[in-house]
């Protein structure tokens, strides 16, 4: 009985280090990614461009719906 909770011990702890370790380079990546993105000329221009469609696709729903 002690040798199966011990195993399940060493079962769940290896688990949470894996999905830990996971999110740790999950982190890592997102950073490196948003320091490129937050220099970028191309994605700025892009990001204001798809926000400005948005807000008209919005504007022109609520126009249609009354």
């Amino acid at each position: 009985m002690e040798m199966q909770q011990l195993c399940r011990f060493l079962l769940l702890g290896t688990i949470s280090v894996a999905l830990n370790t996971t999110v740790l380079i999950v982190v890592m990546f997102a950073g490196i990614l948003a320091q490129r993105l937050k220099n970028s000329r191309k994605f700025s221009r892009r990001q204001r461009t798809a926000s400005g469609v948005g807000m008209i696709g919005l504007g022109i729903y609520v126009a249609a719906s009354k």
